[in-house]
């Protein structure tokens, strides 16, 4: 039911920065991003929760928790970097907006880049 609290949360929130902007833009901003922030500090309780989870979840298994935290750290990128991107183009920022997106994208790109060499590596191993 947690889920119903944010919405709610959202929408009033959605409903209050809009009367407010109407006089003051900047308080209105500022309650936006307030909120917005208050949220993902929320999300990430329930993180913690599934990180600790999948961790139990794959002990047994003779897969390498390297490739868990690569992967939930791309997810944490791509989470902050919506977030960040969000804020700025519902300011006006678009330009900024596409920068912070590039930047994730580039960054979730390069934390691959020891999966790929070894799945390159292994490929390179066998002999046809």
């Amino acid at each position: 039911m947690d889920i119903i609290k944010v919405v709610l949360i959202g929408i009033v929130t959605v409903i209050a920065a809009m009367l407010i902007r109407q006089k003051e833009p900047a308080v209105g901003n500022v309650l936006s991003l307030g909120v917005g922030v208050c949220i993902m500090a929320c999300l990430m309780s329930r993180v913690v929760v599934l990180v600790e989870y999948l961790d139990e979840l794959l002990e047994p298994l003779s897969f390498s928790k390297a490739y868990l935290g690569i992967l939930l750290k791309a997810v944490g990128i791509t989470m902050v970097t919506e977030f960040g991107a969000s804020l700025c183009r519902e300011n006006g920022f678009l330009a900024l907006a596409d920068s912070i997106r590039v930047f994730g994208k580039i960054s979730v790109l390069m934390l691959g880049l020891p999966i790929l060499s070894t799945v390159v590596k292994t490929i390179g191993g066998f002999e046809l």
